[in-house]
């Protein structure tokens, strides 16, 4: 591993500085209702000192004049409220929970309709998710000083991408001009947002009229611009657009939602794609950045699977979810080629085991030892998200032997996998902030 310590601590120092000024972890926000999250995210300073209040259709007329949605609200609360109509169908077992659409026509210049609790709502608003980018003091100027919603224009004024007709797969996103690795090339916006788990318990009848209440209350130009998207399922069009075309994000409260991006919809699957995408609960926004230098003519493809599945199982999943087999390059691959990365794969699924196993049982330098092969492995393989968490494993295991130096080169590596994958505002950057902070304060104590 002496290739990665080497460059690691100044390239980390680097990114950082780039990135704010004050880098700090969260604490508390002294005044007003209780936040879920750190409004301003791990790397920035705070501009807001309280959350706006939760609202659904029950909070009276003070707090409804200052929401920013759209009224009147459309809520269904828990059993022991009975009496309440509503098209949205409480999946809660506690009894008092409550679901409502939320929706804004104002949101980018094209609307948003979300489904989720009244706090994730509220959260939202005073993480300034709904706030104007350009305006907002806490927005990310690298980026979105230079393009909104779609592909970034070079200073030759050239797009990043064009969507295209493509044969046999309908529409995919091509290269238009070199895009080289770690360039976010495209930014794309929400259109629907609904949590995951409520959908996960509806029946596909209580899940039809769910989708539909939200994109009813979606601007007509938004509407049609989701029902243009590919569709797999059948039946409802709406619901099928939804369903083909979603993807799981997790709130700054940690609650998976399902979201529908139309722009990133765009992209098609391949197993070993040339791009990615992270989200922002700060800003609901999603990023897409090269994996890889993308030359022009290239189809831009992103992986809709789970990253490590093995060849029998991914092509499976991506039947059962997207109703499609999949004919990127790694899957029509010789079988000796296959065989070798679903081998490589197998190995890491067991290695990751045996860490775990380690792990728990405080056998720290085989632990240390099990995720260096797994850094190898995954490297090999090219599933570089995967790094950064056993690079951190590396950085806890070396903390807990009390070596605080081969403890700090590998948190740094970790972090910087954090926010390259991850985005700013991800839990696992502030986890990774953390580390560093024991790290430090393990060190002052050594003396």
């Amino acid at each position: 591993m002496a290739s990665h310590r080497a460059s690691s601590t100044t390239g980390l120092v680097l990114l950082l500085a780039s990135l704010t000024p004050h880098l700090t972890l969260a604490e508390p926000i002294p005044g007003g209702p209780k936040c879920l999250w750190n409004p301003a995210g791990p790397l920035h300073s705070r501009e807001r000192t309280s959350c706006p209040l939760a609202v659904d259709d029950t909070s009276p007329p003070s707090a409804l004049d200052a929401s920013p949605w759209l009224q009147p609200l459309k809520c269904r609360h828990s059993r022991t409220q009975s009496g309440r109509s509503s098209s949205i169908v409480e999946t809660s077992t506690n009894g008092e929970a409550v679901r409502c659409v939320y929706s804004t026509h104002d949101f980018r210049g094209a609307g948003l309709s979300l489904v989720t609790r009244p706090e994730t709502a509220a959260n939202i608003v005073g993480l300034g998710g709904l706030d104007d980018l350009e305006a907002s003091p806490m927005s990310l100027e690298r980026v979105y000083g230079r393009f909104s919603t779609g592909p970034s224009i070079s200073k030759s004024g050239r797009p990043a991408y064009a969507v295209e007709d493509l044969p046999g797969k309908g529409k995919g996103v091509i290269a238009r001009r070199r895009i080289v690795k770690g360039e976010v090339f495209m930014v794309d916006y929400p259109a629907l947002l609904v949590e995951a788990g409520m959908m996960s318990e509806l029946t596909p009848g209580m899940r039809k009229g769910v989708v539909k209440l939200a994109f009813e209350n979606l601007p007509r130009e938004t509407g049609a611009e989701v029902l243009d998207l590919a569709k797999s399922t059948g039946g409802d069009e709406v619901l099928d657009a939804f369903t083909t075309n979603s993807c799981n994000v997790f709130m700054a409260d940690g609650e998976a939602h399902l979201g529908l991006f139309p722009e990133v919809s765009r992209m098609n699957h391949a197993c070993e794609p040339n791009a990615f995408y992270r989200f922002s609960p700060r800003s609901l926004t999603v990023e897409v950045a090269a994996y890889r230098d993308i030359e022009p003519g290239e189809e831009i493809n992103i992986n809709y699977a789970y990253l490590g599945m093995p060849y029998k199982e991914r092509r499976k999943y991506l039947q059962d979810s997207w109703n499609f087999n999949c004919t990127c390059h790694l899957c029509l691959a010789d079988t000796a080629t296959r065989e070798g990365s679903d081998a490589r794969r197998m190995a890491i699924a067991n290695t990751r085991n045996a860490l775990t196993d380690a792990q728990k049982a405080g056998r720290h330098g085989e632990a240390i030892e099990k995720a260096g092969e797994l850094v190898g492995l995954c490297e090999e393989e090219g599933l570089f998200p995967l790094v950064a968490g056993f690079y951190d494993s590396m950085a806890r295991g070396y903390l807990e032997i009390g070596d605080v130096e081969d403890a700090q080169v590998y948190a740094e590596l970790a972090l910087g996998g954090w926010l390259e994958y991850y985005g700013e505002d991800s839990v696992k950057v502030e986890g990774g902030l953390e580390l560093l902070d024991a790290i430090g304060r393990r060190r002052d104590k050594q003396g």
